[in-house]
């Protein structure tokens, strides 16, 4: 994982609704379009010195119309699963080289799993040494991930691995049924500075759990090219990150209705 934790500002990061969208596309999805848009804000009644609240089309800035009674967070948890990457480089002289990771992926409509590339594609051979990492001239031979359910590995069949945009999608093999993410694709174009932001994280590998914070910027700053992602692809939230966080969910809502906007990229100094 890429994500790295600073007793700074950290800013997690996530992908652009047009990314999700290019993504499903390549794998010829059907209805996942995004949906109209909305958002609340406060309008004051002057003669009762009162305040209400109005839909205008965009992002919700708070949880006022958020039903308690139909949320289901315990639901986003449920469509998480911890996934594997195991990668074979052949080096020189024909020596085999096996590289390994975990990240997390959320199930979405059934039979997809969706992640960060960075996360579960090695695309050179780097080894790591005390001070530091070096690239081992070496050509890949395999690439499998898994999505691990109650302890057993099962294998994925990669459908996208975009590089550029961080986006990985992988379909669940056939029989096998889990819970998916119970909420809509939204489109994080449509989010502006102060919309309210939901991550469901699983720091340090210790278990998924909710954090709350706002949309803090737009766009991410440069160094987000470490994980092969574009600036302008991104945006920054308020909430913090941990190692494992990578490839988790980030919501937004809609008058009160949750959305999947994101996934967490890394944290940056």
């Amino acid at each position: 994982m890429r994500a790295q934790r600073t007793p700074q500002h950290s800013t997690p990061c996530g992908w652009a609704g047009r990314s999700l969208a290019a993504a499903l596309m390549s794998a010829s999805l059907l209805g996942c379009a995004p949906h109209g848009v909305s958002q609340s804000e406060f309008r004051t009644r002057p003669q009762k010195n009162l305040f209400a609240l109005r839909t205008d089309g965009g992002y919700d800035y708070n949880t006022f119309f958020v039903d308690g009674r139909k949320a289901n967070l315990e639901g986003v948890l449920q469509s998480l699963f911890v996934l594997k990457t195991v990668t074979e480089f052949e080096g020189a002289e024909g020596k085999v080289y096996q590289t390994g990771g975990y990240a997390t992926g959320v199930v979405i409509f059934e039979r997809f799993v969706l992640t960060v590339d960075h996360a579960v594609s090695d695309y050179e051979l780097e080894i790591p040494l005390p001070y530091g990492k070096i690239v081992v001239p070496a050509r890949k031979k395999k690439q499998e991930t898994y999505i691990v359910v109650n302890g057993e590995e099962h294998l994925l069949r990669a459908l996208v691995r975009d590089r550029n945009a961080d986006i990985a999608l992988f379909r669940l093999p056939d029989g096998l049924q889990l819970p998916s993410f119970p909420y809509n694709i939204g489109n994080s174009d449509d989010l502006k500075i102060g919309n309210f932001i939901y991550v469901v994280g699983n720091p340090l590998n210790m278990g998924f759990n909710v954090r709350e914070g706002i949309v803090s910027n737009l766009r991410a700053p440069e160094v987000i090219h470490t994980t092969n992602a574009l600036p302008d692809n991104t945006f920054m939230v308020s909430n913090g990150l941990n190692p494992g966080d990578s490839g988790t969910p980030a919501i937004a809502i809609r008058d009160g209705a949750f959305e999947l906007v994101g996934l967490t990229q890394g944290t940056f100094l």
